[in-house]
């Protein structure tokens, strides 16, 4: 089928976003809603602000779409308030219908955040978008179009929604294999378990990774997410460094400040460069000769343990907790023999070896699920979505996935 296509600039009105007016207060009864792409993007709730200042007022018949930044191509309609910077504002002319408009620009979300320019933020201009080429049907084609993606639409939504729920219940299920095999009898306190625990230090260093060959000290972030990431460091200076401080494999490491979900995470090291370093809010905890440090590792790790740190952890805020080492000392794990040690270790590791396997599944039918989303797309704005035909075959697909 053969549409003509239109520049967006010559059947859509732009309005950029601005910034906020430095005499904005939160006055709710007054505010107005100001629109900004992580809120938008994130479907989180509006800041709401009141001025005397003018504000540029988007409008529901509008689609949103970030310029700036991470989440720069992502679109949502509009809606009455004010839009920041980091927004633009379409305004479809009365030949362009605007859930087509939204549904065609989320089709080029990823090009057009590949193409956005700038170096530190991606931007996406005002003559970017204007010089975005469009298929222009008749309005009421338009309309049955969006009649018909979006019918298909919901269904992939909820195949995303079961495939999210699904990866979720296998963290549930690791969780639980945790505490059932490193969190009951809690009896004995870590400092029962271990030689000693030394802490790291600061070294002033740039914001710069180290380069091969550089010594680098680890960010909180090597830390964090249960593995330990050498990559998450900063080069230090060579005539700064304490080679006393430096990471080997076989360390056991624990973050002493984190976020309140994550002080106290802990990573087993594996093969790692040398030349890295142990930060001021790091800590490495040396287990004795009666206690494997895998195991430990992982009593660490089990949601009963994790209770423990965050009950002990300390800080008003809680993007930055701080635990001690005394009280690290004091957390309750079991007592085990090397044997039951290494049973538990094996236990874990099939529960690990099926996890895994069924996680890569529900991650490659995700991955089709977004690939059947994006030829869905595609065929829309190509004609082909009028076919009946295509359709079946699309939704045949679905099911497969």
């Amino acid at each position: 089928m053969t549409w003509p296509m239109r520049k967006l600039s010559e059947i859509a009105a732009f309005a950029m976003g601005q910034a906020p007016p430095s005499d904005q207060t939160n006055t709710e009864e007054r505010g107005t809603p100001f629109y900004r792409s992580g809120e938008f993007g994130a479907k989180r709730p509006l800041t709401r602000i009141w001025t005397t200042k003018p504000l540029r007022i988007a409008s529901k018949s509008d689609v949103f779409i970030c310029v700036v930044g991470a989440n720069s191509g992502e679109v949502n309609l509009g809606a009455e308030g004010a839009i920041g910077r980091s927004v633009a504002a379409i305004r479809p002319a009365t030949e362009l219908d605007q859930r087509f408009l939204f549904h065609f620009l989320t089709s080029l979300t990823q090009s057009l955040r590949s193409g956005a320019q700038g170096s530190a933020q991606g931007v996406i201009t005002k003559s970017d978008l204007g010089s975005i080429e469009i298929p222009l049907p008749p309005l009421d084609e338009q309309r049955r179009i969006v009649n018909l993606l979006e019918d298909h639409l919901s269904r992939f939504d909820a195949a995303s929604i079961g495939l999210s729920n699904a990866l979720s219940r296998l963290v549930a299920l690791e969780q639980s294999a945790l505490d059932a095999h490193f969190g009951r009898d809690q009896s004995v306190s870590l400092a029962e378990l271990i030689e000693d625990i030394s802490a790291g230090k600061s070294f002033g260093a740039s914001n710069a990774p180290a380069r091969n060959g550089e010594w680098g000290i680890i960010k909180v972030s090597a830390m964090t997410w249960g593995d330990f990431k050498p990559d998450e460091n900063k080069a230090v200076p060579a005539d700064r460094i304490d080679p006393r401080f430096e990471i080997r494999e076989g360390d056991l490491l624990v973050s002493r400040a984190n976020t309140s979900d994550y002080v106290g995470a802990s990573v087993l090291v594996g093969p790692v460069r040398s030349k890295l370093l142990l930060s001021d809010k790091s800590l490495r905890v040396t287990p004795n000769n009666r206690v494997r440090p895998d195991w430990l590792w992982r009593a660490l790790q089990a949601p009963s343990a994790r209770r423990q740190i965050s009950a002990l952890a300390t800080g008003t805020k809680d993007s930055m907790r701080n635990i001690s080492q005394t009280s690290l000392r004091r957390i309750l794990l079991p007592k085990a023999s090397l044997d039951d040690q290494g049973r538990a270790l094996s236990a874990l590791a099939d529960v690990k070896e099926s996890s895994d396997r069924l996680r890569r599944e529900v991650e490659a039918h995700r991955d089709r699920t977004i690939a059947l989303r994006q030829s869905l797309l595609a065929a829309a704005f190509s004609g082909r979505l009028s076919a009946d035909t295509y359709a079946r075959s699309v939704g045949k697909e679905m099911i497969g996935a």
